[in-house]
């Protein structure tokens, strides 16, 4: 068994002990869980809470091979993965679970998704090409096109994003469809390959599918196959109707990533940089 525990910063479910002896015993290592509460008002921009979150962890303390489980908030599950990157220059590795068909669904251990491999992998099998979309966007035609792997958006929503962007919104619905007891970065991969790219306008915005690691493996593949990070349409809940949903911003990750490395450069995680430099 190796010496050094499996660190796992955990901003979901905690692991039960069921779950913690499996890895035990496929991993070979003892598993150090360090749970991180990511409590997200829905009324706000989600962006700022994660990255007061990421604040008060020390990762230039941590091992370089540590693992994040992520939370259940989808779009949470992106800014940490996101944010992560932002910081140490490195796509994190994820702990993925499936569900067990035979025991009433209980959560089991999968795999440890090294999001920094997919992406290699991903260019490798296709011969290191890296899909850069035109922009379609000229005077005449300002439609603001969204890739909606989530829910369909109302009239009413998609009216308040076309009065405060000043542009035609077309929401192209996408279907997500991922098999719990089956990995989900493979289900996602079949999902992305059946997207063209190439002649998808720069300026293109996601909306999340409801299943957290489902986005943030959407996220990561979308930046493996173009270069860039994507935007992300973000929504807050009405205060005052807590059930429906308002536009909130449009969240460019790529400038995430190169404002918390302006305003944060001594965050940046050196020995995680070093490391793999020497790879």
């Amino acid at each position: 068994m190796n010496d050094s525990p499996l660190v796992i910063l955990n901003f979901g479910e905690v692991l039960t002990e069921d779950l913690r002896k499996q890895m035990v015993e496929e991993l070979g290592r003892q598993v150090d869980e360090r749970r991180v509460r990511l409590s997200i008002n829905a009324v706000r921009l989600t962006y700022p809470q994660v990255q007061r979150l990421m604040d008060t962890i020390d990762l230039a303390a941590l091992p370089t091979d540590v693992v994040l489980n992520v939370p259940k908030l989808p779009i949470g599950a992106v800014y940490v993965v996101n944010e992560f990157y932002a910081r140490t220059g490195v796509h994190p590795i994820i702990l993925e679970l499936t569900r067990d068909p035979v025991d009433n669904g209980e959560r089991r251990f999968g795999t440890l998704r090294n999001l920094e491999l997919e992406i290699k992998e991903t260019r490798r099998r296709r011969a290191e090409r890296v899909i850069h979309g035109e922009s379609a966007q000229t005077k005449d035609d300002a439609t603001l096109l969204i890739l909606n792997f989530g829910d369909p958006l109302t009239d009413e929503l998609r009216n308040e994003i076309e009065e405060r962007l000043g542009r035609q919104v077309q929401d192209r619905h996408l279907r997500l469809s991922i098999n719990a007891v089956r990995f989900t970065y493979p289900q996602v991969l079949k999902q992305m390959d059946d997207i063209d790219l190439t002649p998808l306008p720069t300026d293109i915005v996601l909306n999340m599918p409801k299943l957290p690691i489902g986005a943030a493996y959407l996220v990561n593949e979308f930046y493996a196959r173009t270069g860039v990070h994507p935007t992300i349409l973000e929504m807050i809940r009405d205060p005052r109707e807590l059930n429906t949903r308002r536009f909130g911003k449009l969240r460019n990750l790529e400038l995430e990533i190169a404002g918390t490395r302006t305003n944060k450069p001594d965050r940046l995680v050196q020995a995680v940089l070093d490391e793999q430099a020497e790879r």
